[in-house]
């Protein structure tokens, strides 16, 4: 799969080569018109394309589907093509001085339909809403709100930046005006 980016990693000074363990993750780009459906969070502010954590024993595509019907209630899921991947090297929420490399895969889906969210607890608590939005206005608003408190702390600088990556790839390819 294409690297969309350069290793994206959360502070400068960072070894990109150094990392306690890996985290996989696997990421819909749906696209109706020219819009994409992003998931809005009222905690942090900002447009992420929806998807997770792969889990023990689950293909990127099993995790794909499951977190599609999770995080936007979408039903008769197909993924059309794979559109690229990008890494990170960040710091550990949960444990202090460690560091994790994340591979995110990135795939063109369809969905049929959609029913309700199945959110997990913490997705709750963040307000994770499903959005319909050009790609330009997401990487507008994400570019205007990546200065802030929430996306300082530790572990979460490289998500918005990941995310405008993925944004902007999506506009200068044309995929998605």
């Amino acid at each position: 799969m294409r690297k969309l980016s350069k290793i994206i990693l959360e502070e400068s000074n960072m070894d990109p080569h150094t990392y306690n363990w890996v985290r996989k993750a696997s990421r819909g780009i749906i696209i109706k018109g020219d819009k994409v459906l992003m998931v809005y969070s009222s905690s942090f502010d900002d447009y992420t394309f929806p998807g997770g954590g792969v889990k023990r024993g689950e293909t990127y595509q099993k995790a794909l589907y499951r977190e599609l019907g999770e995080e936007v209630g979408g039903i008769g899921i197909k993924i059309v093509e794979a559109f690229g991947q990008t890494l990170e090297v960040r710091k550990s929420f949960r444990h202090e001085g460690e560091q994790y490399r994340q591979i995110s895969k990135y795939f063109i889906c369809t969905i049929r339909r959609y029913g309700n969210q199945d959110l997990e607890e913490r997705e709750e608590y963040h307000g994770v809403v499903p959005t319909w939005i050009t790609p330009q206005e997401a990487l507008d608003h994400n570019k205007k709100v990546m200065g802030n408190e929430m996306h300082q702390q530790r572990g979460a600088k490289t998500t918005i930046i990941r995310e405008n990556i993925v944004l902007q790839q999506l506009i200068d390819e044309g995929i998605v005006k």
